[in-house]
Formats: structure tokens, sequence, C-alpha cells
């Protein structure tokens, strides 16, 4: 830069600092969360004033993810439940406010578990779908087909 105008050198210290502060918000990268649900099933529910939906989560993404609620047109209410086994060996189902899902990881809603409890559904048959609308924090909302199934072999384990 020698004998070159203060003008040229400060274009150029400016083009160099540009592209050194681009380079380094690249490196960064910015961490997204991406989800998807996959193999959403309900059996036909027990009794008319509750069922269970079952699904997949996946979250490829490097950050970190976290289901926040849960809604279909077929139920008033759809909520996250747990399935636990107390020390005397009885299943307690309860509600859990909401879901982590790790980044990189799967997470699967499955009977005996974690899994979707819609109160007073629609009467439902198998082979009937249902949508339903998965809110996570950073992925936003995710809406899937979920199909009644007849058979229990059908039911992810």
């Amino acid at each position: 830069m020698h004998g070159s105008s203060p003008l040229v050198r400060r274009l150029l210290l400016a083009a160099l600092f540009a592209a050194g502060a681009g380079l380094v918000l690249s490196a960064c990268g910015a961490s997204t969360s991406v989800i998807e649900v996959s193999g959403a099933v309900l059996p036909p529910p027990a009794t008319p004033s509750e069922a269970s939906l079952y699904l997949t989560i996946t979250n490829t993404g490097d950050l970190a993810d976290e289901l926040l609620s849960v809604e279909t047109d077929a139920a008033p209410m759809a909520s996250l439940h747990k399935t636990e086994i107390d020390d005397s060996g009885m299943a307690m189902m309860g509600d859990t406010d909401t879901l982590a899902i790790p980044a990189d990881s799967t997470v699967r809603l499955v009977p005996g578990g974690l899994h979707i409890m819609l109160m007073d559904p629609e009467p439902l048959d198998a082979g009937d779908t249902i949508s339903i609308s998965l809110t996570f924090k950073e992925a936003g909302v995710k809406t899937v087909e979920a199909t009644v199934v007849n058979d229990a072999t059908e039911l992810p384990s």
C-alpha cells in the first residue's frame, strides 16, 4: 500500500475488515432445530372420553427444541402425558407440561410411556385420519396426519 492514496488505503482496510467479519460470522453459524414428526397413529378409543396418540419426533438440527403444546380439531383438549409405574407396580398417568427434544436425537411417544392424550375425541374408527398440530419452541408449528389403526401390531413399541 506504499504510495497509495489515503482513500485507497481506507477502502482496502474496510474491505479486509468486512471479509474478516464475514468469516467469523460464517464460522459461528446459526444453530437450528430441524424437526420431523412421523408415524402418527392411534388405536380406536377404548372409551368415548379419551384416546391415546403415538408418534416419533426427530430433531436432525444442532439446536435442542421443546414441544410446548398439541392441538387437534378431533378433540377439545389434547395434552402430553406420561405413564409411570409406581413402587407398587401401579401404572399412573400424568400431564407433562413440555417435552425436551435434544439436538440430533429422536423421541418416541409409545404405549406405556410418553403419549398424547385426546380428551372427549370425536368418534374415531380404524382408517380415519385426524390432523394434529404440534408447537415447538424453536421449530414452530408442525402439522401431521394421524391414522386410526385397528391392529395393536401397527402401534409403535
